[in-house]
């Protein structure tokens, strides 16, 4: 696979030239790194005809002609240059380039915007300055096998630190506490950091999908969603798993059972040549047919990469045709106000035919009293 797919740059110049733009600055984290090889977010990128350009300050000059030589350095200097933008245009001016260009609003700031808006377009070097964010975010749907390899070497690390973790989920702690353990593991095994604001949410903080991390303590008998994944060289990954210490009430099972029935229909019925939207139907069946479906308030799942979020987006909407190498999480989920939650989260890659799982941790399933009896 990875000697069927376009260089990045290449890429982005195709569709540069199928827009007729004569150029692209980068800025969002994702792509500066994608395009350039450049690990900071201090800076911006510009790719054009025959040009890859990195425009940061001192603090970063040999990071860039470390990372990537391969790219021009347009060295920002506080005291010659306005700011990144003004850089930007002097180094443009020189090379006699200009023309239409692209941005990624999404992740432009007001500000950073209207300093390009003003070097560029009202200095005379741009004739318009258009946002493509969604197309040049679909220039990386389709991974490498070396993209893939570093996604589930991302994965491997998780489960590691999940196994790592367990030991110490015991009645009391806080979710807090159980959070820290479960990201120093993480970076312990090998993470530079959680790829996410680590999900601890237990009983009835579980309603909440993206419950934010309490000082409650865990009791027995509770549902426990603990959402979490690390980035590994730039790259994420991301799993749930719903927990418990004891025995579970039947309302608990029946909710488990039913998520864990759509995770793994979603699991096998995930292939090629289906839609975003049918991807989700697979699983929101299963869920509506057992009488939950207005619990289950998210969309089925998301593409991950060098950002936890990315498409392919698994949602009722979606038209997207799902290819080969593509990633995507299945996690669907039942949320209950003021009864508590739960969530099912693996992370797979698209093959010719099917899906293949990266995320490996084992489910705790109802009647083992402890999570690691699962190993």
């Amino acid at each position: 696979m990875s000697n069927t797919v376009k260089a990045p740059v290449v890429r982005l110049q195709e569709l540069l030239n199928s827009k007729g733009l004569q150029g692209a600055v980068l800025t969002s984290a994702e792509s500066i790194r994608y395009f350039s090889g450049f690990t900071s977010t201090d800076g911006l990128v510009f790719v054009g005809e025959g040009h890859v350009a990195v425009v940061t300050d001192s603090r970063y000059w040999a990071q860039v002609e470390s990372q990537c030589p391969q790219v021009e350095l347009v060295k920002y200097i506080s005291h010659e240059h306005r700011n990144l933008a003004n850089a930007l245009a002097v180094w443009m001016k020189g090379h006699k380039l200009g023309g239409r260009l692209a941005l990624e609003g999404r992740s432009l700031t007001l500000d950073a915007y209207l300093n390009l808006q003003k070097e560029l377009v009202e200095g005379g070097l741009a004739e318009s300055l258009v946002s493509l964010s969604s197309d040049i975010d679909e220039l990386r749907l389709i991974k490498t096998e070396s993209e893939l390899k570093a996604i589930a070497k991302a994965a491997q690390v998780a489960d590691e630190a999940w196994k790592k973790t367990l030991p110490c989920f015991k009645v009391g702690i806080t979710e807090a506490d159980f959070c820290a353990e479960l990201e120093y593991q993480m970076q312990k095994c090998g993470a530079r950091k959680p790829s996410f604001d680590t999900i601890v949410a237990s009983g009835l903080n579980g309603a909440y999908p993206h419950a934010v991390v309490t000082d409650k303590k865990i009791a027995e008998g509770e549902l426990v969603t603990v959402d979490f994944g690390c980035l590994v060289n730039g790259w994420c990954s991301d799993i749930t798993r719903t927990i418990w210490i004891g025995q579970l009430s039947e309302e608990m099972i029946q909710i488990w059972s039913v998520v864990k029935k759509a995770h793994d229909a979603g699991v096998q019925g995930l292939r090629p040549g289906l839609t975003g939207g049918q991807a989700d139907k697979i699983a929101r069946d299963i869920i509506e047919e057992a009488g939950f479906g207005q619990y289950f308030s998210h969309s089925l799942g998301h593409g991950v990469g060098l950002a936890i979020h990315e498409g392919p987006g698994l949602r009722r909407e979606s038209t997207l045709v799902l290819q080969p190498h593509m990633t995507a999480t299945i996690e669907p989920g039942i949320y209950i106000p003021e009864v508590g939650g739960c969530r099912i989260e693996d992370l797979l890659f698209l093959t010719e035919d099917g899906a293949q799982v990266l995320s490996h941790s084992p489910y705790q399933v109802p009647g083992q009293i402890h999570p690691l009896e699962s190993f």
